[in-house]
C-alpha cells in the first residue's frame, strides 16, 4: 500500500511538469486563435448561414433556409461557363508562372555571386507593392502607347500595336508575372536541397544537360513544384484586381461575381453562396495538393528502404 502511495507521488510532479511545458506555448497561442476566430471562423459561419438565405426586394436578406442560390448556381449557364474560365485562367497563370519561375529559382539556387542578396531583394520586391497599384502600372506597360506594344512594333511581322490592356490575354500576362515570386520562393527551397553532386553524377554518366534537367531536377523538385503551383493556382482562382482593372470588362470570374452580387445588386444570399464555394474549391486544391505531397514522401520513403 505504502509503495503505491509512493508510485502516484511521484507521478504527480512530471504529470505537473507536462502541464507547466504545455501551458506555456498554450498563452503564446491563445491571442492568435481568439484573433482567427473572431475575424476568421465566426464570419464564415455567418457567411455559410448568409448563403441559405432569400434576396428579398425590399430587404438585403430575408431569413430562411432554401437551397435555391446553390441550385441557381448549378443549373446556370452563364455561371458554370463563368467558373469554367476561372479554372482554365488558374490553370494558365500557374503553368505560365512555372515556366518563368523555375529558371530564375535555378539560378538563385546556383548562384555564388555576391550580388545574390540583391537578385533575392528583386524578387520580393512585388511583395511589398499594392495590388491596385501594380494593376495601374500593368495598364500603363499594355496600353497601345505602353513599352510592350513599343517593343512588339519593332518585330518586322507586328505591323500594328496589339489591343493588350482590358482584354483577358493582358489580365493573364499581368497575373502571371505578379505570381511569379510565389513559384520562386517555392522552387528555391526545393532547388537548393537538390546537391549539385547529384547533377555532376548525371553528367559524368553521359547524360546532356535535357536528359539532367527531365530525370534528375524535375523529379526532385517536385514538391517545390507542388507547392508554388498550388499557391498560385489557389491566387488565381480567387483573382479579384487584376481581372477588374486589367482584364476589363471583358473578363469575367468568380471574385468578379461575388463583387458584383454584394456591392452592384445587393443580393448577398447569393454572394455569401458564391463565396463559400469558392472557398471549398480552395480548401480541394489544398487537400488534393497535401495528399500528393504525402504520396511523394511515402514514394520517397519506400525508395530509400
Amino acid at each position: 500500500m505504502a509503495t503505491l502511495e509512493q508510485a502516484k507521488v511521484a507521478v504527480r510532479p512530471s504529470t505537473q511538469k507536462r502541464y507547466g511545458r504545455l501551458l506555456v506555448p498554450g498563452l503564446l497561442v491563445l491571442p492568435s486563435l481568439i484573433v482567427l476566430l473572431v475575424f476568421v471562423i465566426i464570419p464564415l459561419v455567418f457567411m455559410f448561414r448568409y448563403s441559405f438565405y432569400r434576396h428579398g426586394y425590399l430587404v438585403v436578406m430575408e431569413p430562411a433556409f432554401t437551397f435555391e442560390n446553390y441550385i441557381r448556381f448549378f443549373t446556370t449557364v452563364f455561371y458554370l461557363e463563368v467558373a469554367a474560365k476561372t479554372l482554365g485562367y488558374a490553370l494558365i497563370v500557374t503553368v505560365a508562372s512555372l515556366i518563368m519561375g523555375y529558371p530564375v529559382a535555378y539560378f538563385l539556387s546556383r548562384s555564388r555571386t555576391r550580388f545574390r542578396p540583391l537578385l533575392m531583394a528583386i524578387v520580393i520586391v512585388p511583395f511589398t507593392l499594392s495590388l491596385v497599384v501594380s494593376a495601374y502600372g500593368w495598364l500603363a506597360l499594355l496600353s497601345q502607347n505602353g513599352i510592350i506594344n513599343w517593343f512588339l512594333t519593332k518585330i518586322p511581322f507586328v505591323d500594328e500595336p496589339i489591343k493588350l490592356a482590358y482584354t483577358p490575354r493582358g489580365a493573364l500576362i499581368a497575373m502571371s508575372v505578379n505570381f511569379i515570386p510565389y513559384q520562386v520562393l517555392a522552387l528555391l527551397s526545393a532547388i537548393s536541397n537538390i546537391g549539385r553532386d547529384l547533377e555532376e553524377a548525371s553528367y559524368n554518366l553521359g547524360a546532356n544537360r535535357r536528359q539532367t534537367f527531365f530525370k534528375v531536377l524535375l523529379p526532385l523538385s517536385y514538391p517545390g513544384i507542388l507547392s508554388g503551383c498550388t499557391l498560385v493556382f489557389v491566387l488565381g482562382l480567387t483573382a479579384f484586381i487584376a481581372p477588374r482593372l486589367v482584364g476589363g470588362a471583358s473578363m469575367i470570374m468568380l471574385g468578379n461575381l461575388v463583387y458584383d452580387n454584394m456591392i452592384v445588386y445587393l443580393n448577398w444570399p447569393f454572394a455569401a453562396a458564391l463565396g463559400f464555394m469558392l472557398l471549398g474549391a480552395t480548401m480541394a486544391v489544398f487537400f488534393i495538393s497535401n495528399r500528393l505531397l504525402r504520396l511523394e514522401f511515402i514514394e520517397r520513403e519506400r525508395g530509400l528502404r
